[in-house]
């Protein structure tokens, strides 16, 4: 038994994969080809329905599935996709259309942002559906708010030309905000990408109602104002680029691709019909305190790209590997935040950072900046022309393996990926002649892992025991137990013991 969303009364459902829910043999683990080619991973959603005909729609947040079920009786022409996030929602809706003899609607369980963007082939649907989405009201949750000038370009990407984004809210502060973004990708202030409409209800909607969902029936019962807008993509000519809007957020899936292959490895003139800005695609960017490694404690300005040819198991940014997040961010760009932010440290993280050759660019302008530079990677790959100040190895022992079985790598393709990737012995001794000063920093989970650290050291040359680093693993503070054999350890053999400072002052959470 399982129990059901908040209200309803325990029973088992029943989500029917591969004909309600999306069968994992439907879909696949992320092939290792979306580092270089984001198109490498999206899939014809059309396929996943009886009429393969019939245009798709996506609703975001389907809840219980009150509107995706009542939409799909009454427009059995179109072909519906519901995705929700909270895995009892998502049992709930998809239990009810199986119930219900629903063929033209199916349901996922998944980020719906992130499928959008890594999942959705371009123009491929009709319309999208975002309805009463969690408003994140504390400002320090602002970054989970869905409707953001990202998420709007994933839309415009994945719509058809004419295909709309229909977005209902109940939440005043929220649509001020949403109000912002929408400026950003609408004339006159921002790139012509959509043009703004009145919200249309959809003909399953009530007497009275704009969209009929549970949301929406109980927060008129509490008598709260509704605001609501239609975005309609506008074609290629419709759409053309505001010369007064910002270049550097103007990414294409063919601008990803060819950013990620180092097409353009050096800064041409935004102003160019069709130029392309050497960037880096980023999953965050902020102003902290070092928490690792030798520079403990220093003020430092971190780029943390997105993407990683590795799969941790205990990954501590899953939003850089796993499930990466971000856009590309012109170099120019990043420097100049560097220079806001008065920091004369820079981290270059990740994800892996030296996956995409534009970061030799990059430290090059930050040297030229007088910046100093560490670039903390686990050594997998050496790309020629490297320079910084610190480097921070963290080969990746046999304990970062996902597990057999693992569900966020369900057909183990990437066990297999990450087995055959994560030491690089050559790479490692390659990347220790680039800067001054290095570290080889290990993170530890037991004893057994101290033989895997001595034949590694065993291959390299050009270290000392002050270079290298344990870590405990894990975002919470050890066990004494484990901690006391780790400094055993470092004392006997004259390492040196790394703590995570970062987690002492801040807690395990992003941007810091």
């Amino acid at each position: 038994m399982h129990p059901g969303p908040a209200g309803e009364p325990r029973r088992d459902f029943d989500t029917a994969p591969g004909v309600i829910a999306i069968s994992r043999e439907e879909l696949p683990a992320l092939p290792d080809e979306i580092i270089r080619d984001p198109e490498a991973g999206r899939l014809d959603l059309q396929r996943w329905f009886a009429n393969a005909a019939a245009a798709v729609e996506i609703e975001i947040g389907s809840g219980k599935g009150t509107f995706i079920l009542n939409e799909a009786r009454d427009r059995p022409d179109a072909n519906l996709l519901g995705i929700e996030w909270e895995h009892e929602f998502f049992a709930y809706a998809a239990d009810r259309l199986r119930r219900a003899g629903i063929t033209n609607a199916r349901m996922l369980h998944a980020d719906a942002v992130q499928f959008l963007r890594w999942r959705v082939r371009a123009g491929s649907i009709r319309v999208i559906h975002l309805y009463f989405s969690d408003p994140w009201p504390k400002s320090r949750h602002h970054k989970r708010r869905v409707v953001q000038e990202p998420f709007l370009r994933e839309c415009h990407r994945v719509l058809v030309d004419g295909g709309q984004l229909h977005i209902v809210t109940d939440h005043s502060e929220y649509w001020e905000w949403m109000q912002e973004h929408f400026a950003r990708v609408t004339a006159p202030a921002g790139e012509a990408l959509f043009e703004r409409r009145t919200f249309e209800p959809p003909s399953s909607a009530g007497e009275g109602e704009l969209v009929g969902t549970n949301f929406e029936r109980k927060y008129r019962r509490e008598s709260r104002p509704f605001h609501a807008i239609t975005l309609r993509k506008l074609t290629a000519s419709a759409g053309a680029s505001n010369p007064s809007a910002p270049t550097s957020v103007k990414h294409t899936d063919r601008r990803l691709a060819q950013l990620q292959e180092g097409a353009a490895a050096e800064p041409v003139d935004a102003g160019t019909p069709g130029a392309i800005p050497a960037a880096l695609p980023v999953a965050e960017t902020f102003y902290s305190i070092q928490g690792e490694g030798k520079l403990t404690g220093v003020p430092s300005f971190f780029i943390r790209a997105s993407g990683c040819n590795l799969r941790c198991t205990w990954c501590d940014t899953p939003y850089a590997s796993w499930n990466p997040e971000g856009s590309p961010v012109a170099l120019a760009d990043l420097l100049g935040l560097v220079r806001q932010s008065t920091a004369r440290h820079v981290v270059l993280t990740g994800g892996e950072p030296l996956i995409f050759p534009q970061v030799a660019a990059l430290c090059e302008m930050l040297r030229d900046a007088g910046i100093h530079i560490t670039i903390e990677t686990a050594g997998t790959v050496a790309p020629a022309g490297l320079l910084c100040d610190l480097i921070s190895i963290s080969p990746k022992l046999s304990n970062s393996t996902p597990a057999l079985g693992d569900p966020r790598d369900p057909a183990d393709a990437w066990r297999s990926r990450h087995e055959s990737r994560r030491l690089n012995p050559s790479a490692i001794q390659s990347l220790m002649n680039c800067a001054p000063e290095v570290q080889l920093k290990f993170v530890v989970s037991s004893k057994a892992d101290l033989a895997e650290i001595d034949a590694l050291l065993g291959q390299l040359r050009g270290w000392s025991p002050d270079d290298v680093l344990l870590m405990p693993e894990g975002v919470v503070a050890p066990e004494p137990e484990h901690k006391a054999w780790i400094v055993q350890e470092c004392l006997a053999r004259g390492w040196r013991y790394c703590t995570r400072l970062h987690l002492d002052l801040f807690g395990n959470s992003r941007g810091t």
